[in-house]
């Protein structure tokens, strides 16, 4: 059974390392935490959550069903042409569902990136305004 790292874990779901602590944390993600502090997840348990939190987009129902062409003038091979298109339609459709949802956790993942910079940055000027007082300010006055 593999384990994974939750940076590993991040990449095989394609989300971001934030993402799968935070579900580590919260505990819709299953992980066994080692004694040197580090997550380990199964390859089952991290299976089973990205089946229940993948972003699915919806199949275009504006598709077309089949067409039946009419009986009459057209040459035979019309039918089977068309036939043949309604089946390239349906792929297509099928194709472009798929990029839609990889597109909405690739939006997630970038407003997720952007809130941990703006929690580094936030976390930088809380030090850089820390580091102007205390034992140095006490020796250099200021």
């Amino acid at each position: 059974m593999a384990m994974f790292s939750p940076a590993t874990a991040a990449k095989k779901a394609g989300v971001s390392r934030s993402l799968i602590s935070r579900a580590l944390k919260d505990g819709s993600l299953k992980g066994t935490k080692k004694n040197n502090g580090h997550w380990s997840i199964q390859d089952t348990d991290l299976d089973e959550w990205m089946e229940r939190t993948t972003v699915r987009a919806e199949t275009d129902k504006t598709a077309p069903e089949k067409v039946v062409p009419q009986t009459g003038t057209r040459d035979p091979d019309d039918a089977a042409k068309i036939e043949e298109l309604t089946r390239e339609l349906s792929k297509k459709s099928e194709e472009l569902a798929d990029v839609k949802a990889r597109l909405e956790v690739t939006k997630e993942s970038l407003v997720e990136a952007k809130n941990d910079r703006d929690a580094w940055q936030e976390q930088a000027q809380q030090l850089a305004s820390n580091s102007r007082s205390g034992f140095f300010r006490r020796l250099f006055g200021g």
